[in-house]
């Protein structure tokens, strides 16, 4: 898959509020290892049958990474997890969230892409001022990165293999 090819046919959605569970971490755009938390979670994930600890699953094999409470100073949390119908069966040592309602433009990618950051640049610089939508609040800009305090979310469903293996990315949007 091309870079461009993952705005040619974007869908729009509306996910209610929800909730997940998981594990997370701290990351940090602009440093040198600021982001590689990240593979030590999902190794964490894989290694221990996360996802099998986990009661009250909404949809059948499907992992989300989610990018959620940046700042401008390039901080954000980024957790992996599945949605549960609810956080009353919390195992002990995971962390449970909840998400409020949002509209979402949807769009199909790779990790290979994720990878690179050109997929985020490219939606901020080019597809997102050509749209007609915008972020729910004003995208905060540091350092050529722009982040959202809104959930940015990775679907990874029960097909994904691997880093050219096509995901989801869903962004949050409003008109």
């Amino acid at each position: 898959m091309e870079l461009m090819q993952c705005f040619e046919n974007v869908r729009f959605m509306r996910k209610e509020s929800f909730y997940v569970v998981g594990v997370e971490v701290d990351i940090h755009y602009n440093s040198d290892d600021g982001t590689s938390p990240i593979n030590g979670l999902w190794e964490l994930w894989g290694k221990n049958q996360i996802a099998k600890q986990i009661p009250d699953q909404v949809l059948d094999r499907v992992v989300y990474g989610i990018t959620h409470n940046e700042t401008a100073d390039s901080k954000a949390k980024y957790f992996v997890g599945v949605e549960v119908k609810n956080l009353d069966n919390l195992p002990v040592g995971l962390v449970g969230r909840k998400f409020h309602a949002s509209d979402f433009a949807v769009f199909d990618t790779t990790l290979a892409i994720i990878w690179t950051g050109d997929f985020w640049r490219t939606f901020y610089s080019k597809w997102l001022p050509s749209s007609g939508y915008k972020t729910h609040d004003e995208p905060q800009c540091k350092s050529s990165a722009t982040f959202n305090k809104y959930p940015a979310i990775e679907v990874y469903d029960k097909d994904f293999e691997g880093e050219q293996s096509v995901m989801q990315i869903y962004a949050p949007i409003t008109q």
